[in-house]
């Protein structure tokens, strides 16, 4: 692995540690910044609870729009000026490569077929996996669960071509871009400089999952962290892993959209996308073959290094 020149802020070298603490700083301001904002949108419009917010249509609009501003604010804010401190929006935030064709075709189409796969990592709530004690726990990781499957419900049951463009943009865009910035451009990239590749992409991907706060959905969502790490590092092009974030994300909505609108049975969604024992093991095939010709038999113009 080819090694260049280190980090330089304002002609001061600043090492991992110093990247690290200056990411998570600039995170937890952002992220108090962005509950003030959506705080006083709520506040603006009359609405003081999540209920009567999802009793409205105008307030089921207004979750989307600063659902929208606050994963921008929270993730993608102190990606972007992590990397301007650092030394160049495109440098840090791995833009300046761009991968060929064939790799950004398969980073959106693999994640798709991967779906059944992701699902069944989804822990089933009657596995009772927490021992007793730690029965608050389990309540709590429960009733998380719940209301993110409320409101996903309540935002993905309405019609119409605002209502879905919103639903794209809030649930699949943003998160897409804002959260590739932060999880694979900084926190994978300040990673990589203290420890080996592979254990770098797990432990970034165990954080992303960890920051969702949703018990169930942990392993799932650490799988699909795993597979967007490594298609950052091969390509060392971030907007592969936007791309199969994007993929993923949009997909799924369409899903739930699907079974919301009744054109899917309700016993699709068990706490989770159940698909079958035989379109599971199809998608798992041809995702399998996607993944071996992305990783294996095209070559990247050039490969993610660390400059350090």
């Amino acid at each position: 692995m080819q090694r260049n020149q280190p980090y330089f802020v304002a002609g001061q070298s600043i090492g991992p540690a110093g990247a690290m603490l200056l990411a998570v700083a600039l995170v937890a301001i952002c992220y108090l910044f962005s509950a003030v904002v959506v705080n006083l949108l709520f506040g603006l419009f009359g609405y003081n609870d999540w209920g009567t917010m999802m009793a409205s249509a105008s307030g089921r609009m207004l979750y989307r729009t600063t659902s929208g501003i606050s994963g921008l604010l929270s993730w993608g804010l102190p990606a972007v000026l992590w990397a301007v401190y650092m030394g160049g929006f495109r440098t840090r935030l791995g833009l300046e490569l761009r991968a060929s064709v064939g790799h950004r075709l398969l980073a959106f189409w693999i994640p798709i077929f991967l779906l059944p796969v992701v699902s069944s990592l989804i822990i089933p709530k009657d596995w009772g996996l927490l021992p007793e004690g730690l029965d608050g726990v389990r309540q709590w990781a429960e009733g998380q669960e719940q209301r993110v499957n409320s409101i996903l419900v309540s935002l993905l049951s309405e019609s119409g071509w605002l209502v879905f463009v919103m639903n794209v943009v809030s649930v699949a865009v943003i998160p897409a871009i804002a959260e590739e910035f932060l999880f694979r451009g900084v926190l994978l990239d300040v990673l990589r400089r203290t420890m080996p590749d592979w254990a770098a992409v797990w432990l970034s991907a165990a954080v992303f999952s960890l920051v969702h706060f949703q018990f169930y959905g942990f392993f799932a969502r650490m799988a699909l962290g795993v597979i967007f790490g490594h298609m950052y590092l091969h390509t060392g092009d971030l907007r592969c892993s936007i791309w199969a974030h994007f993929a993923h994300n949009f997909f799924s909505l369409t899903l739930v959209m699907l079974v919301s609108s009744g054109f899917l049975p309700q016993s699709f969604l068990q706490g989770r996308l159940e698909f079958g024992w035989v379109i599971t093991l199809s998608a798992s095939l041809v995702a399998f073959a996607l993944l071996y010709v992305y990783f294996l038999r095209i070559s990247p113009l050039k490969s993610l290094q660390v400059d350090e």
